[in-house]
């Protein structure tokens, strides 16, 4: 029997990669190596993926799409908030004084965990029919920039999503 003097399978011994988002107020997604499932908190998780530069390179798409939060709560803004990476940041939400602007930017922020999610399961037409349907609504309102922004977000959908053409 022939025994490899190394192991040749699993060389960098490793876990899988996995994309994580966090049970807490202002979920976050995050990348993490192992699962912990006794601690309870990961709202859901979806992987494993063996190549973590495609899981950022993926992350990196969703995030120009649905900005989201990767980091703990502090009192400063984010560096991603002032690019719109993370938008609303929940930094500045919870600074927010007035309750009504402040329900409404958790209301967003929970929105693109939402379709985060969705996404990250498979469901994208389901996401870019409930898109359509917010344009609709938002252009009938006569908020037509609202309504440009959520195009440019189907735009954005349907190019990550769509067939690629193989040229040789």
């Amino acid at each position: 029997l022939y025994m490899p003097k190394y192991n040749i399978v699993a060389k960098d011994d490793k876990h899988p990669l996995y994309i994580q988002i966090t049970k807490e107020k202002f979920s976050r997604v995050i990348t993490v190596r192992k699962i912990d499932l006794r601690k309870g908190l990961s709202l859901s998780s979806y992987g494993p993926f063996p190549s973590s530069g495609n899981v950022r390179a993926v992350l990196k798409m969703i995030r120009r799409i649905f900005p989201y939060s990767d980091h703990k709560l502090g009192k400063r803004p984010c560096l991603y908030s002032h690019i719109g990476l993370c938008n609303p940041c929940p930094n500045e939400i919870i600074k927010t004084k007035d309750v009504k602007l402040r329900t409404d930017m958790e209301k967003m922020y929970q929105k693109n965990i939402n379709n985060i999610k969705h996404v990250l399961s498979g469901k994208i037409k389901s996401v870019q029919k409930k898109l359509t349907k917010e344009m609709e609504n938002a252009s009938n309102n006569q908020d037509y920039e609202t309504a440009s922004e959520i195009r440019d977000q189907i735009g954005k959908i349907e190019y990550i999503t769509r067939q690629q053409i193989q040229t040789e």
